[in-house]
This record gives C-alpha cells, sequence and structure tokens, in this order.
C-alpha cells in the first residue's frame, strides 16, 4: 500500500503545494490503495514535538511490511535530525519502505540492515537525552553558583575587590554618595544599586535621618 503524509509548516511549501508535488510524481490518493494522512498543527507553536503530529503517530503505527511512505521533502517527516533517525527506525522496523519526491530518494531496507538502522536510532534518541540532561544540569549549577537565572555572572565575581571596597564603602554612612562610591571603585552605580537593593534602603534611611 502507498502511504502519503503531508504536514502544515511554517516555512517551506503549503499543503496544496505538498500534494501537488505527490501527485506530479504520481501519487494521487484517489484509490483505496491509497491512504493519505495530514497533519495541521499550530505553525506558530514555539517548538514543535511529535506530540504535536497526531497524524504522523498513526500513519507510523499503521504502516506494515511492503508498505511504502511517500513524503513531499525530508522536512514534512522530520523535526529535527534526532527525530528523523527515530522515525527511519520506526519505519524499518515496521518492514516499509520510505520514498522522499523532493530530492528524489528511495529507501529500502534488507533484513540484515534493519536491525542497524534500529540501533543508530535508539542511540541518536540516547545522545540527544544525555546532552539536554547536561545542559539542564550545567545551567543549574550556574544559576545556584552565581544566584542569578541563566548563569549570569555575580558582581563579586566580576569585580573582585573593587566590589568588597564598594560594598565596605556603602555599609559606611561617611562612605560618601553612591555615585562617589562608584566613581572610586569603578563598580557602575546601577550595579550597586541593584545589586545592594536593600542595603540601600537601609542606607538612604540613615542618611536621611542623620540630615
Amino acid at each position: 500500500m502507498i502511504v502519503g503524509y503531508l504536514r502544515a509548516r511554517k516555512s517551506g511549501p503549503s499543503l496544496d503545494h505538498q500534494r501537488q508535488m505527490l501527485r506530479e510524481a504520481g501519487f494521487l490518493f484517489e484509490t483505496g490503495e491509497e491512504l493519505l494522512f495530514i497533519d495541521e498543527p499550530n505553525v506558530e507553536t514555539r517548538q514543535l514535538a511529535p506530540k504535536h503530529l497526531p497524524e504522523r503517530e498513526a500513519m507510523l503505527t499503521k504502516v506494515k511490511n511492503g508498505d511504502t511512505i511517500v513524503v513531499p521533502d525530508y522536512a514534512t517527516l522530520a523535526l529535527s535530525e534526532t527525530d528523523w533517525l527515530s522515525v527511519l527506525g520506526f519505519i524499518s522496523g515496521r518492514g516499509a519502505s520510505l520514498r522522499i519526491v523532493e530530492p528524489e530518494r528511495h529507501y529500502e531496507w534488507s533484513d540484515i540492515v534493519m536491525p542497524a538502522i534500529r540501533e543508530i536510532s535508539n542511540s541518536a534518541l540516547s545522545v540527544g537525552a544525555a546532552l539536554r540532561a547536561e545542559q539542564t544540569a550545567s545551567a543549574r549549577k550556574a544559576r545556584e553558583e552565581t544566584g542569578r537565572r541563566g548563569g549570569r555572572p555575580s558582581a563579586a565575581e566580576t569585580y573582585g575587590e573593587r566590589w568588597d571596597q564598594a560594598v565596605a564603602l556603602w555599609k559606611d554612612p561617611n562612605g560618601g554618595t553612591g555615585r562617589e562610591i562608584s566613581e572610586a571603585t569603578g563598580v557602575p552605580l546601577g550595579t550597586l544599586k541593584r545589586e545592594l537593593k536593600s542595603m540601600a534602603k537601609a542606607r538612604a534611611a540613615s542618611t536621611s535621618g542623620s540630615k
């Protein structure tokens, strides 16, 4: 059986254009011998995932040994390189073949090759999961070390001894104004106010009370 798949995309061929690409390749989907699955996800979705493509999932579940899946191009079928490997592994595992219209490619697998494709697919998913976990852990560690979301360096890390000097002067009611402290230490006034907000309020109250 011939099984076609189309997907609405923010960029790239429209659904009508995709359908025309299949027609020009000889696939009309006008008989019971051919099935056509079409996904129309919200193209404004920040990052599409397989869960947003229920028709693709239905297609992959339905195909069987000897079937041929036909798609207009690579980007219609896959969301990323890792997703491509996953889909490829699934198709080969079902014993189906895959035809890409543009550029023209036809993927068929022997009983010897299919296990290798599935293994490569699984390893790609494992690598992707491991890398994401590592990136998440790294970002979390950076936030914990700096106390800032996104890993931004703290003022103490950026200015070193100058920051310690600025803090000491800021705590001292006679240490000068914020601008004077900034000029004396080289720590930007905005940084002083942002980093020492609560201290600034206490200092302002103290200065006001001494007048």
